[in-house]
């Protein structure tokens, strides 16, 4: 009578973890996390013009995860660690923190980018960004175009490491196409 009735509770508890599809044994699910481009800065960098940012455009192959650059040219996605935007985008807002135009200025200046690179070589121990930024002056159509390309060396390889690289990758590219709007 005993045995009927363990039998019982032993099928009953056999059903209930097949129906829940193994669930209790199953192996967990890491933590998904978010990254962004920040301007940490104290001051904001100045220009003397009015600068309008238009078309910002993204090439390179990063949309949202992190990507890692291995040997034999092996692109490595990232499945849990993601950026809150695409490159172009935090560019865009990190330069509109990072820039303070003049808004009174009567000279106008339009800069637009083109994203290449942006990735995180494992095997340098470096965070790249690369740009192709084209400033225009919008009443005299002056024009000037630029590749930029910023590496940044990395001390461990571990994903704060690289965020923190990007930032500082970010800054550099942010110092440099003011530098070249200034003598515009």
């Amino acid at each position: 009578m005993k045995s009927k009735f363990l039998m019982k509770i032993f099928a009953a508890v056999l059903f209930v973890c097949v129906c829940s599809g193994c669930s209790l044994i199953s192996p967990s699910v890491p933590d998904i996390n978010y990254y962004d481009l920040t301007f940490s800065g104290s001051e904001r960098l100045t220009v003397p013009y009015l600068v309008v940012y238009r078309n910002f455009q993204n090439i390179s192959p990063v949309k949202m995860n992190l990507i890692y650059s291995e040997s034999n040219y092996l692109q490595a996605l990232d499945q849990y660690n993601f950026w809150t935007q695409s490159p172009e985008n935090m560019l865009q807002r990190y330069l509109l923190n990072a820039v303070k135009s003049d808004t009174k200025a009567a000279r106008q200046v339009i800069v637009t980018l083109s994203v290449y690179e942006f990735r995180f070589d494992i095997v340098g121990k470096k965070c790249q960004l690369g740009i192709t930024g084209r400033i225009m002056e919008s009443h005299e159509g002056k024009k000037f175009e630029k590749n930029y390309m910023v590496e940044i060396p990395v001390e461990t390889v571990e994903r704060t490491a690289f965020i923190n690289g990007m930032n500082k990758c970010a800054l550099e590219f942010t110092k440099q196409l003011v530098n070249d709007i200034q003598k515009f």
